[in-house]
């Protein structure tokens, strides 16, 4: 598997003190999902783009998500 790398983080004008991380990355062959994160710094909004970024990649569900749209196709990173 190919090295991941967080795209740059950026601070909107509406959101201070909030760093963003928005990528999309490829799944598969045709797949592809966009991954959205935040953080208080730059390190950290990367860190856990890349986080879920490797938890997409492996096809775990989120902490958060429910079990039901789990199952039901609605897991979303």
């Amino acid at each position: 598997m190919r090295a991941l790398h967080a795209p740059k983080p950026y601070q909107r004008k509406d959101r201070v003190g909030v760093w963003t991380c928005d990528g999309k990355m490829q799944l598969g062959t045709g797949r592809s999902r966009r991954i959205i994160a935040n953080g208080t710094t730059k390190r950290e909004a990367q860190d856990r783009w890349i986080e879920k970024a490797n938890r997409a990649r492996q096809e775990l569900p989120e902490p958060t998500m429910s079990a039901a749209a789990y199952k039901i196709g609605r897991a979303h990173v």
